[in-house]
Parts: C-alpha cells; sequence; structure tokens
C-alpha cells in the first residue's frame, strides 16, 4: 500500500547490520574484512573451520575428545526475549508480542474502521486486512492505505472472489462467485430455486395461487414442483401407493406410511420374519429387531435410559455410571474419564505445587525461577537468574567466570 497522507502512513524497516568480521593473515598484522575483495595489499583470510585446534603433539589420526564448555548463570534474557512489566523474566517474544513489537510497550496501531490491523511480525508493526464478519473477505484493491482493504470481494461485483475480477453487467457477486449456481436464479438479490419455491415457481415472482383443496388430502401438500404449481407433494415419510393422487381433492391423499414394516421405505417393501422397520439415520429399512444395547450400541458400550449409547470407562460425562458427569474443567486442567473414574490433570507445562485442589495447577513450570521445570527447583533469584522454557538460563563462562 502506498500512502497519500503521511499521518497514516505505517512504515515497517528492518535496520540492515554490517558484522564485519576480522581475520589475520599468515604474518598475523594484515586486517581483512571476509566478503571484500584484496587489492594486492591484503591477504585473503582462510576459510573458518569449525573444529578444535589440535594440542602439540597429536597427530591428524588421533582422536581428539572436546573440552566441555563451563557454564555460568545467565540474568540476560536471550534474543528476541525481553522482561517487559511485572511477572515472569524473559516472557515477552519481541519479535512477535503486537503489544511489545522491537522493544516494550510498543504496541502495533489497529484500523478496524478501514478492516485492517498490524501485526507484530521479526519485531516490526506490519498492515494486513481484517475481516471481522463471516461473510467478508476484505482486500486492498486499490493499492492506498488511506482508505484500508476497501473491497469485500465476497459481494463486490467489480472484484468478485478477487481485486479485478469483474462479473457481466447486471450479474451480483455472492459469495466471491458470479451470478448464481444452477438451478438458482437471480431474483430480486436473492439466488431462488425456480424449480420448487412457493414465490418464485417457473420464474422470479410467479407466486403460486392458493391450494386448490382446503384441507388438503391426507399427508399432502400442493407446492410447487418441476416449476409447476398446484402438484400434489407427498410428506415425509408417506406415499401414494395406490397412485390415485390424480384424481383431484376426492383422494385418500399419501395414504401409506413408509415406517410401516409392509410398506418399508416403498410401497410393498415388506420387512421378512425377525426384522423391523425402523430409520437407520437417513431413511426406514428394515433391520433386526432390537430391545436392548446388544444391536444399538457398539461393543464396550452401554444404553443409557436417554437412549443414547455411551461408553462408561471413557465418556466424562457417564464416566462410570450413566448421567455421572466428571466435574467442568479449568483452563489449568485437563478433566478425563479413566476406567470409570474420573481423573484431573494438569495441561503441559503447569503443576500443582502446593496439593491445593482449590487454586489447581497454579505453577507455570516453564517460567516460575521457584519451581523452574519441576516443583521445587529453584534458579538462583539472588543472581536474577530467569527461568526460561522450563530451565534456569545459562550460558558459557566468560574469561574469569567461575559460576
Amino acid at each position: 500500500m502506498t500512502s497519500k497522507k503521511p499521518y497514516l502512513r505505517v512504515a515497517a524497516a528492518l535496520v540492515p547490520v554490517l558484522v564485519l568480521i576480522g581475520a589475520c593473515s599468515a604474518d598475523g598484522n594484515t586486517m581483512v574484512l571476509v566478503g571484500d575483495a584484496c587489492d594486492g595489499s591484503c591477504t585473503q583470510a582462510p576459510t573458518p573451520a569449525f573444529e578444535p585446534a589440535r594440542e602439540a603433539g597429536v597427530d591428524a589420526g588421533d582422536v581428539v575428545v572436546p573440552t566441555p564448555a563451563r557454564l555460568c548463570i545467565a540474568t540476560e534474557c536471550p534474543a528476541p526475549y525481553a522482561t517487559c512489566g511485572a511477572g515472569y523474566r524473559c516472557v515477552t517474544n519481541l519479535s512477535n508480542d503486537e503489544d511489545n513489537c522491537g522493544e516494550c510497550g510498543n504496541v502495533c496501531p489497529s484500523f478496524a474502521l478501514l478492516s485492517m490491523r498490524s501485526r507484530c511480525v521479526n519485531g516490526a508493526c506490519a498492515l494486513e486486512c481484517f475481516n471481522a464478519g463471516s461473510n467478508q473477505d476484505f482486500r486492498d484493491c486499490n493499492g492506498a492505505v488511506d482508505d484500508g482493504c476497501e473491497v469485500n470481494v465476497r459481494v463486490d461485483a467489480k472484484h468478485c472472489g478477487a481485486c479485478g475480477n469483474a462479473c457481466a453487467p447486471g450479474e451480483r457477486c455472492r459469495d466471491g462467485q458470479c451470478g448464481c449456481p444452477a438451478p438458482r436464479v437471480d431474483c430480486g438479490g436473492r439466488c431462488i430455486d425456480i424449480t420448487s419455491d412457493l414465490s418464485n415457481c417457473g420464474a422470479c415472482g410467479s407466486t403460486c395461487p392458493p391450494p386448490p383443496c382446503e384441507p388438503p388430502p391426507p399427508n399432502v401438500r400442493f407446492g410447487c414442483s418441476s416449476s409447476q404449481c398446484g402438484v400434489p407433494v407427498c410428506l415425509p415419510q408417506t406415499a401414494d401407493c395406490n397412485h390415485d393422487l390424480g384424481t383431484g381433492c376426492g383422494s385418500d391423499g399419501c395414504e401409506t406410511d413408509l415406517t410401516d414394516r409392509l410398506n418399508c421405505g416403498a410401497c410393498g417393501n415388506v420387512c421378512p420374519s425377525g426384522t423391523e422397520c425402523r430409520s437407520d439415520g437417513v431413511s426406514a429399512k428394515c433391520l433386526p429387531i432390537c430391545n436392548d444395547a446388544a444391536c444399538r450400541c457398539k461393543p464396550g458400550e452401554t444404553l443409557c435410559p436417554n437412549g443414547s449409547c455411551v461408553n462408561l470407562l471413557h465418556d466424562a460425562q457417564n464416566c462410570g455410571a450413566c448421567g455421572a458427569a466428571c466435574p467442568s474443567q479449568s483452563s489449568s486442567q485437563v478433566v478425563t474419564c479413566e476406567k470409570g473414574v474420573c481423573n484431573t490433570s494438569c495441561v503441559a507445562g503447569l503443576a500443582d505445587c502446593n496439593g491445593d485442589p482449590i487454586d489447581g495447577c497454579e505453577v507455570d513450570l516453564r517460567r516460575s525461577p521457584t519451581n523452574c521445570g519441576a516443583c521445587g527447583n529453584r534458579c538462583d533469584t539472588a543472581a536474577g537468574q530467569p527461568c526460561f522454557d522450563g530451565k534456569c538460563l545459562m550460558k558459557e563462562c566468560d574469561e574469569g567466570e567461575t559460576k
């Protein structure tokens, strides 16, 4: 985006840092910069080799065991972490914290009225389009920051689905697509199926007249079918098995119950002995007669009085018995049902160090300097040593350091 107004411009600049790496020449006097070309007055630095130097008297074929680095207490936060405000130390990531972006207190601004927001990316606030509603997909189609993300490509006919994708003249944009999906057509800004809509039967605005029969025959409604008004239609789970609907208002309507074992799901479909007509969740079918959990529930499940099949060994809402729900879990705890017994455990990284069930998992083992990684594991708080990711922060010792 390019800004026409300086006070609205949001810039995110990355300041390059030039690291000059010095290397001595063979005579130990000439300094060269890695990456610079020599003009004849310098000696090219050798390629760095990441291996320990051999001690005197050690042959090339001998195995050299490097001396372990001595570790000392660290008190400074490792980049990009920092301590911002009260609380645990080194918990703020300056590279992605939108309230502390690049430095403590640097809040990335919000531009909700312009359908924009700024996020912290690599320590700098960067703009992006923001959608507050479900039917929104705002984009910056004109490239100007002044008006933000000005186009909702889900409904904009000039930018339908993407910037610059224009619909045909008179065609509307819905859900990011031009026009209506077949068999629906555009009726006053709505996509209508004119093959079955009573108010738009066969064409937009073509309303079906009142039904010819009042009341209609049993289990019948007169509607729009195949773009024709006044067509008698059977209600769900019923059928006109004697085919007399066409005789008019004097017919017996849709007289057959399709959940009956003599017409199970279809006219004349008789269920054999040992079966019953019941729904399988989709339609009526002939299924084995079932009066208990043996045929209604999966192995290991119990049929509860409310008709649901549950596993009493693992269902937290029915733990050990139907309706025996475990306590609701908190943000720091996970409640599970194990072998029919309710069990409460801490969320990963948290712990109950005081043994008090009232305050739950009160300790953050990733950050607490008095319970770092485990209850009771103390960092050197007097020296200012923080707990970082569940470990007391350490560093390689400087020359002369002993701890």
